[in-house]
């Protein structure tokens, strides 16, 4: 298989499915619009950003997801029952400004039980981006633990300030710069953490009959035929409509247990 489909530029349709709400195409808040759900522990901080272009100009139609983990470095679960360390934030269309209410996070560990920085994961789409940004922003204030970072220490240390969201009021701000001489570091994590998969294939539709697509499959020896097919190329389940030999849909249950 290969590691992933062909890219397509986001254009205006991030919003329409990202954030419906603020597209005006469905009412009430948008998914990961709120962090805090509850009491927390911590310290709660207002983590804001802007996303710049190569020439300098402020994204105005950018959406930035963050992840992170909570005061204590816990993650989603019952450990943390009121944060969902995860949060998606549209940029404002006339300050490019995006913002999370959040907490500051604690210092999490890696496999190896390595100790990181306390940081805030961060996803940056907009148009004429292919791929999704990653990135990451720690907190300038945190200069022991930054020190100390592995990721941080692997880099040249004029760059690591591309990384650095810097007090502002009551939490921080980050800048991020897509390409010039101030470039914000981003991350190749495709390899690195793309999930196992499993593959759903539909053999056949309810509809469709053979007059309109030949290569449809209708009867049982060519459903199972092409489900074979499919387990062989990397699927693992197979989704099928059931039908009679002339193409009418069918719940039978002695149909479906053929």
């Amino acid at each position: 298989m290969r590691p992933e489909t062909p890219s397509q530029t986001a254009g205006p349709y991030v919003h329409i499915g990202c954030t419906p709400g603020l597209a005006g195409v469905r009412e009430g808040a948008d998914l990961g619009s709120r962090m805090i759900n509850g009491p927390v522990e911590g310290q709660r901080i207002t983590f804001t950003g802007r996303v710049h272009d190569g020439a300098g100009a402020v994204l105005t139609d950018a959406v930035v997801e963050i992840w992170q983990a909570d005061a204590q470095g816990r993650f989603s679960g019952a450990d943390a029952p009121w944060f969902s360390c995860w949060g998606r934030s549209p940029c404002d269309p006339e300050s490019g400004v995006f913002t999370f209410e959040t907490v500051k996070p604690g210092q999490t560990r890696l496999g190896d039980g390595t100790l990181q920085a306390p940081h805030v994961t961060l996803w940056i789409v907009a148009r004429g981006i292919n791929l999704g940004l990653h990135s990451r922003a720690y907190f300038a204030d945190a200069a022991e633990a930054n020190a100390a970072d592995p990721v941080l220490s692997s880099l040249p240390p004029e760059r690591i300030q591309t990384l650095l969201a810097r007090p502002n009021g009551a939490g921080y701000h980050h800048e991020i710069h897509l390409q010039g001489p101030d470039e914000t570091i981003f991350f190749d994590v495709r390899g690195a953490m793309t999930p196992p998969c499993i593959l759903c294939v539909a053999i056949t539709g309810s509809e469709p009959p053979k007059a309109d697509n030949p290569a449809v499959k209708i009867k049982v020896p060519e459903q199972i035929e092409s489900t074979h097919a499919a387990f062989e190329a990397g699927a693992s389940i197979a989704h099928c409509h059931v039908r009679l030999d002339d193409g009418t849909p069918t719940s039978d249950p002695d149909r479906v247990a053929r």
